[in-house]
């Protein structure tokens, strides 16, 4: 699995970005820049981790605000409920990221392994040595090292399989759009797993490379894990499509943010079935996924996916539902999620995006 983001936004595209009447003031396009490869800004005024920019404009996506100028911008967070990381290496911040959103979900935390990440470091090297060439532009080719390439180890191929893989982002927020996926969160919410890895390497060319690692060993069923989580607030709202493979229709363009439900292990779930539903109870169409309907060729791993069709409302709470037969018994899941309320502030104002960047 392999996740292609920007350093401007996890969750939007820059072709989005480039819609009629949403052109970006340059001083504003600088600071977010800043802002997002050198990693949160502190203090920042919403006490969140990855701070995404949004505004209004013409030609944009329905209900979904992107970036523009003149008429006001919209700051909000892009994993709601979550604290800027402690101090600390870049795989400790990974690490409290990580483990912030195990907390939420209910499931034990991870510890960072040195020899997990100095594998890590041999595949981002790996990554970085082969950019934009077939072996790491095409399919899922960038998890599989190929002998007789530039920086091939075998401790980084063992990696690069049983890895998350992002480019073009700082760490933290390259992690935070590995959560903001299907696949890539499946393992970071996985309670059996016990350790990670975590390795950054900087491309001048702009092929930052990020290889998250996981080692599993925990005892017992795996647990199961809602994200976002039961009472989360500051829910982003949307999903980009920027996730290969893709988990929802090629052409289906911007979609809701991910609602996962990871099924408890050892025991056979049939009958599954995933609901979402708004504050008015109106029940919202999605792209529903699980093992017997796939959202792709890749496998699911036991858990339930919706995706809204439409990119969620802000400041809405919404109710998910799941229900399934486990091992022959009826047993259901509900909880709830309130998405962003951003805050405005006019798009053109340096001064005030700088601000609230803690600039």
């Amino acid at each position: 699995m392999t996740i292609n983001t920007t350093r401007l936004s996890v969750a939007l595209t820059l072709a989005l970005l480039a819609a009629p009447g949403c052109a970006l003031d340059p001083g504003v396009a600088a600071i977010l820049a800043t802002a997002l490869e050198d990693g949160p800004a502190s203090p920042r005024p919403t006490g969140t981790v990855n701070t995404q920019v949004t505004g209004t404009g013409t030609g944009v996506v329905p209900n979904l605000p992107v970036i523009g100028t003149g008429t006001g911008a919209v700051l909000g967070s892009v994993t709601g409920g979550m604290r800027d990381p402690a101090p600390g290496s870049n795989g400790e911040q990974v690490l409290d990221v990580v483990n912030q959103a195990r907390a939420l979900a209910g499931i034990p935390p991870v510890t960072l392994d040195p020899s997990l990440s100095n594998a890590c470091a041999k595949h981002a090297h790996y990554m970085v040595l082969n950019a934009g060439t077939p072996a790491i532009t095409e399919a899922l080719n960038a998890h599989k090292e190929q002998e007789g390439l530039p920086g091939y180890t075998a401790e980084g191929a063992k990696a690069g399989a049983a890895a998350d893989l992002s480019w073009g982002q700082a760490p933290v927020p390259a992690v935070l759009g590995l959560i903001a996926t299907l696949y890539h969160r499946t393992p970071i919410l996985n309670s059996n797993v016990v350790k990670i890895g975590y390795a950054f390497e900087k491309d001048t060319v702009g092929g930052d490379a990020s290889v998250l690692m996981f080692e599993y060993g925990g005892s017992g069923a795996r647990k199961v894990a809602a994200f976002p989580a039961d009472g989360q607030t500051d829910v982003p709202l949307a999903f980009d499509g920027g996730e290969r493979p893709n988990p929802v229709p090629d052409d289906a363009g911007i979609t809701g943010y991910p609602v996962t439900l990871a099924l408890p292990g050892g025991a056979k779930a049939t009958n599954v079935k995933g609901q979402l539903f708004d504050d008015t109870g109106a029940e919202v169409p999605i792209y529903y996924s699980d093992d017997d309907h796939p959202a792709s060729y890749f496998q699911q791993g036991n858990v339930v996916c919706m995706f809204a069709k439409k990119p969620m409302k802000q400041g809405t709470t919404y109710r998910a539902s799941v229900s399934a037969d486990l091992d022959g018994k009826p047993t259901a899941w509900n909880w709830k999620f309130t998405t962003i309320t951003p805050k405005e502030v006019d798009a053109d104002d340096v001064a005030a995006v700088k601000s609230f960047f803690g600039k």
